[in-house]
């Protein structure tokens, strides 16, 4: 799959992320360390304080992270710790429990979800994002249309020289300037979507991966442009000053 095509898939994802995540009960930080309590049933129907049970664990690309392990019982569930094996990756894991109290036995599955803040995603927080991002999307066009069509030389003559100092130059640069940092954040969200709640693990690399390095040279940058408005600013008065002395200037 393109990556081109994953900010339009990551919007309509978002679409369906509250009624997925609404059925999701268990919801954990990535690498970290919690509580799994489940309910536990001899029959599949009737609670027991007295079973011996035992778990296991798969990844949510299908491995297997436990094969069987004792649980703690505690009135009706079993306890079990997560840690940073069982929550290394982000997405939904499946639970297997078996429990048994010497003469009945009984075994259920569950699932639990794992993001990186641990946060679920609400219908309300899912429209804000849509709204957000497509926001961002079209501020984006907006400004890097000014930085592609916006003149930045001066005009000049057919013989070459200056006939007029062309002022939105200084525009051109801030286009420039907010396209980049409008892009960054598009990046961001895009890598906080990508990991808490379409789980693409690839996807949420490459996204973190174009943040982080927009991120790095988002200081030198705004420097730079800083700098050079400054330098323009300066040159274009002094092509004003010889312009309005008659003084030709190529």
């Amino acid at each position: 799959m393109s990556y081109a095509r994953i900010p339009i898939i990551a919007v309509l994802m978002l679409l369906m992320i509250p009624l997925v995540l609404s059925e999701e009960s268990f919801i954990f930080k990535q690498n970290s360390n919690s509580d799994l309590e489940l309910p536990v049933f001899e029959n599949d129907m009737t609670k027991c304080t007295t079973c011996l049970c035992t778990i296991s664990i798969n990844y949510p690309n299908g491995s297997n992270v436990i094969r069987s392990s004792s649980v703690t019982i505690n009135g009706h569930y079993a306890i079990f710790n997560l840690n940073r094996t069982t929550t290394s990756e982000i997405g939904v894991y499946q639970v297997d429990i078996h429990c048994n109290n010497g003469a009945d036995n009984g075994a259920s599955t569950f699932e639990y979800l794992v993001t990186v803040t641990g946060n679920e995603l609400e219908t309300s927080e899912s429209i804000i994002y849509i709204i957000f991002i497509v926001g961002l999307i079209f501020t984006f066009l907006f400004f890097i249309f000014g930085a592609i069509k916006i003149p930045f030389k001066n005009t000049r003559a057919d013989n070459g020289q200056i006939v007029s100092v062309n002022d939105l130059k200084y525009l051109k640069v801030v286009c420039i300037v907010f396209s980049y940092l409008i892009l960054m954040a598009i990046f961001g969200i895009l890598r906080q979507i990508t990991a808490n709640y379409l789980f693409l693990n690839q996807a949420h690399k490459t996204f973190q991966w174009l943040y982080w390095f927009l991120l790095s040279f988002t200081l030198p940058i705004i420097i730079v442009s800083v700098i050079l408005m400054i330098v323009m600013f300066f040159e274009n008065k002094k092509i004003k000053k010889a312009l309005f002395r008659g003084v030709p200037i190529r």
